[in-house]
């Protein structure tokens, strides 16, 4: 029988099927050797299975309420420069296209604040429509062709979206990155295009906090 070209690609597919799967299972062993080594070395809580009910007391904020009924991996729990804090990855289908990996880390605020979703402008539109605030501030020009603030309380979004705030945000070079306070908890959600590693969380951590010293007292 004579091979046609798709004959030879899917031939060449079913040989290299198996080396994909065994690539990606040696990238999670490692991954999540790394994760259990660094959670260690701070006394943190791990697990690397599939858990759905970790964020179960999160309902209150509307990008964990978007997970609910997706199960989380890799959580870690522990403690930040003072804030306790909860960091996990979700791996799902958008609109059954293309795989995304969101990378989720929230920390534990002092106090209480009102709601408020701050999101990159032109990208997914994961979330559904929200009150939106308009900041008319001649300063805000710039940052509102990049971001979308959603916030019912207009004054609390005018002091959050300090000059500061704004100037820090814009210089942020991600791609893509959700901030959410939705009573006492500080959220940022990343997108990524595999799970997130230990530097990631760490790198997010300190973001949190930096937004927390800009953030209204």
């Amino acid at each position: 029988m004579e091979l046609t070209i798709f004959n030879i690609i899917f031939i060449i597919m079913i040989i290299l099927i198996p080396f994909a799967i065994y690539y990606q299972f040696q990238k999670d062993k490692k991954r999540r050797k790394a994760y259990q080594t660094w959670a260690q070395s701070y006394n943190w809580y791990y697990n690397p299975k599939r858990d759905g009910k970790i964020c179960r007391n999160y309902k209150h904020s509307n990008l964990i309420r978007f997970i609910l009924s997706i199960s989380v991996f890799g959580v870690v729990k522990g403690t930040w420069d003072g804030y306790s804090f909860l960091s996990f990855n979700v791996h799902f289908k958008y609109q059954n296209k293309s795989t995304h990996y969101i990378g989720g880390v929230l920390i534990h605020l002092e106090q209480s604040f009102p709601k408020i979703l701050i999101r990159p402008k032109n990208r997914f539109d994961l979330f559904g429509n929200i009150v939106g605030f308009k900041d008319n501030r001649p300063e805000s020009v710039e940052f509102s062709k990049y971001f979308t603030v959603s916030c019912k309380n207009k004054d609390f979004a005018y002091d959050f979206c300090s000059p500061r705030m704004m100037e820090y945000l814009l210089s942020k070079p991600h791609s893509y990155m959700e901030i959410e306070v939705s009573e006492n908890t500080l959220i940022i959600f990343n997108y990524y295009q595999s799970a997130m590693n230990p530097s990631d969380v760490e790198e997010n951590l300190n973001q949190l906090i930096q937004l927390r010293k800009l953030m209204p007292n």
